[in-house]
């Protein structure tokens, strides 16, 4: 894992302008890694304890697209294919 993952942090470190020695995006790749799998850990271990609740909070949040758009942007490309040319109906 190490011989893909840390040639490619450190270019990315490169790349956002960064004069990082293998060490260095070692050190970035670790923290990343920490970052994202400390959370999702404890997302995992709290739903295993509570799986009522979590299946409630998952309920949720699928219920409710039009949070963050999908329902609308659905609503428009269906729309558009349905009837091209012709404003979709609200």
């Amino acid at each position: 894992m190490a011989d893909t993952w840390l040639p490619l942090a450190h270019r990315l470190l490169q790349a956002a302008g960064y004069e990082a020695t293998l060490t260095e995006a070692a050190y970035a790749l670790e923290l990343a890694a920490r970052l994202v799998a400390v959370p999702v850990s404890t997302v995992v271990g709290a739903a295993r304890r509570h799986p009522l609740a979590a299946l409630g909070i998952g309920a949720a949040i699928a219920s409710q697209p039009a949070l963050i758009g999908i329902g609308r942007i659905a609503r428009l490309s269906t729309a558009a294919i349905v009837s091209p040319g012709h404003p979709p109906r609200r």
